[in-house]
């Protein structure tokens, strides 16, 4: 009986140890590899919301001051502008907060900082029409990113605002 017993095949316990660590192993490497993963694409969605949050705080405030008929104060905290339609635009920001006509324009946990800046023409320059310079920072938890424009408002939109027939200076 005992040759019987012997002839029979199976795993001894060393080879079910060394499959039990070795599967182990590839399923630590393989949860490890998803937990970079996901971290990656936590990170990756915070830096894009960031992105896009600046982003659209600039492309608004810059049509806005591109389609802008009147621009009745540039300061450090404060922009209105007066809008084609006749309604004015307001924009305010203290260095944490940005909003439009009383509305926040981003995430309660970013904090966003404008400057807005009115270039004077180049000197001799025949250019009428005001340049601004805008500059948008956002900063959230570890991250930061900063995005800038020029603007020209353009002269057309002064005369239509003004009902003007005038010419061109």
């Amino acid at each position: 009986m005992h040759a019987q017993l012997a002839s029979e095949g199976g795993f001894t316990l060393h080879e079910v140890l060394v499959a039990i660590v070795i599967s182990s192993l590839l399923i630590g490497f393989g949860l490890s590899l998803f937990l970079f993963a996901q971290k990656l694409l936590v990170a990756h969605e915070r830096t894009s919301n960031l992105k896009a949050a600046v982003d659209r705080v600039l492309n608004v405030l810059s049509t806005d001051l591109e389609r802008s008929c009147e621009v009745s104060e540039v300061s450090d905290s404060t922009v209105v502008l007066r809008l084609p339609s006749r309604r004015a635009a307001t924009y305010r920001f203290n260095g944490s907060e940005v909003s439009r006509n009383g509305d926040r324009m981003h995430g309660e946990e970013m904090q966003m900082a404008v400057i807005v800046k009115m270039l004077a023409p180049p000197v001799g320059s025949k250019v009428s029409s005001p340049a601004y310079e805008i500059s948008v920072a956002g900063k959230e938890t570890g991250l930061s990113y900063e995005a800038q424009t020029l603007v020209l408002v353009p002269w057309s939109a002064r005369q239509e605002f003004t009902g003007s027939s005038s010419r061109k200076p």
